[in-house]
């Protein structure tokens, strides 16, 4: 069966390609002095984390582009300081006149922008969950209560809204599903953020019952699958009851419990995306795990999830074949800047390592993962002092005034410090498809690529070893 999809895999990239249907993007700026018009994390894929950036330059104060789009594709748009959201369907042909601080939508397509920004405009924006989290006093019967206010709140801007206005069936579709999957999604990160502020352990609470609600299969919807929040939703789903199963049963490993879950509890096209969204993460790591790719095959898919898997079997042998090489083209190429302003290609920064294993900590100091890892880090990185392994650090952060001293606060030591001078869209992260931090790769003596999903430093008693540690040394001994 894998054969055969692999087989297909041009066949599909056809179809899909030939199901795009561009949408223009025409601005025109009445007053004011904007340069370009991009169009951020543009995502018209239900199960792939990719997205693209389009960017538009303004012209004698015009500017024309398009923009492929094969289903509903969902992003944001930055001009200036100015940021909102966007959505646009195939075929759509809008113009964006640009009044000094007024933006307006006209055209096939121009509605449910304005509508966008029209809720950007109210209380209920994208913003409204992040700042009820971070409040000073974040207390769990309130922030429930706004989650639902929330929810309430947006719906009825829909509603007001398609009084005087038209919106096509299938964003209202997209609109109403974002609301209703966002209220599990922002009571799972109030729960993590209460522990965090409070530096408590999650079993140690006595959460309202809204928190200790399990997952709820009667939202299972095969019509939701083409949201992407929806296969988030379902991720979250599969990981809580492969958590029971393994509670039910400790010898069942967590790779284990997944497949069980998803075989057990899911049915339809659900299932089917589900799995394809865990091949995908596992074959991100490195992970080649041929139990779940056979049960996928043997599935009824649709051309979307075959297409996500025969392209994520492909991404994976090609970074399998950069193991042991030199560094690839896009890796090398990608810039880097040092703690005293000084750009270089990774490649060059990379070169004076040489004779030397650099294990490479991708990372972010306001990523709570990143942060929990410093100390065992420096740790690790004391034991193996006379040894010749370098700890090498790039943050994925814009320069600041305070970014160094706060990398150097967070890592615990001032050695081997780099930012990407264009972050998540450097080179490396696009060819790597590296989406989040933190990312971890190991580079042998020759600044060869040994490992690009590299163990996490972890904590270990003393006088035993963590797996990184042992891959370090057997790396370092070859």
């Amino acid at each position: 069966m894998k054969t055969l999809s692999l087989l297909c895999f041009s066949l599909l990239c056809c179809i899909l390609t030939n199901a795009q249907k561009p949408v223009k993007i025409t601005g025109t700026i009445i007053s004011g002095n904007p340069t370009e018009i991009e169009f951020q994390y543009m995502n018209d894929n239900p199960i792939s984390y990719l997205s693209d950036d389009y960017k538009g330059v303004f012209v004698n104060q015009n500017c024309t582009l398009q923009i492929p789009v094969k289903r509903l594709m969902n992003g944001q748009m930055q001009m200036g300081n100015y940021t909102q959201p966007v959505s646009f369907l195939p075929g759509d042909n809008i113009g964006i006149d640009i009044d000094g601080d007024s933006i307006l939508f006209k055209g096939k397509g121009a509605n449910k922008n304005n509508f966008l920004q029209a809720v950007e405009k109210s209380e209920f924006n994208s913003d409204y969950i992040y700042k009820a989290l971070c409040s000073d006093d974040l207390n769990l019967d309130t922030f429930a209560y706004q989650v639902n206010r929330f929810i309430d709140g947006r719906t009825q801007l829909l509603y007001n809204y398609q009084k005087t206005y038209q919106l096509e069936e299938a964003f209202n579709n997209y609109y109403l599903a974002d609301i209703k999957y966002a209220r599990y999604g922002a009571i799972e990160s109030a729960k993590r953020f209460y522990c965090h502020k409070y530096k408590i352990d999650s079993d140690s609470v006595k959460w309202p019952q809204i928190y200790t609600e399990k997952y709820d299969l009667s939202l299972l919807n095969d019509h939701d699958t083409k949201y992407s929040i929806y296969n988030d939703y379902i991720a979250s789903v599969v990981h809580e009851i492969s958590e029971i199963i393994r509670t039910q049963n400790n010898k069942i490993s967590k790779d284990d419990a997944k497949f069980i879950a998803i075989n057990d509890s899911l049915s339809g096209k659900t299932r089917s995306y589900a799995m394809a969204a865990q091949i995908q993460s596992k074959l991100s790591e490195s992970n080649y795990d041929q139990k779940f790719i056979d049960a996928f095959y043997n599935l009824n898919n649709d051309e979307i999830a075959s297409y996500e898997v025969a392209t994520a079997i492909k991404k994976y042998k090609t970074k399998q074949s950069l193991l042991g090489q030199p560094l690839h083209s896009e890796m090398a190429n990608a810039i880097v800047v040092d703690s005293a302003g000084v750009k270089s290609t990774f490649g060059e920064m990379m070169t004076q390592f040489k004779g030397k294993v650099v294990y490479l900590d991708i990372w972010s100091p306001y990523c709570g993962p990143c942060r929990m890892a410093m100390p065992h880090s420096k740790k690790l990185k004391s034991k193996l002092a006379n040894k010749a392994i370098e700890f090498v650090y790039i943050t994925v952060d814009g320069n600041n005034d305070k970014l160094w001293d706060t990398l150097y606060e967070v890592s615990q030591t001032k050695d081997n410090h780099y930012l990407f001078e264009n972050g998540f869209k450097s080179s490396l992260h696009n060819f790597m498809e590296i989406f989040w931090v933190p990312c971890y790769m190991i580079f042998d003596k020759d600044g060869k690529l040994a490992n690009y999903s590299a163990p996490r430093p972890t904590e270990v008693k003393d006088g035993e070893e963590s797996d990184l540690e042992r891959e370090l040394r057997s790396i370092l001994n070859k």
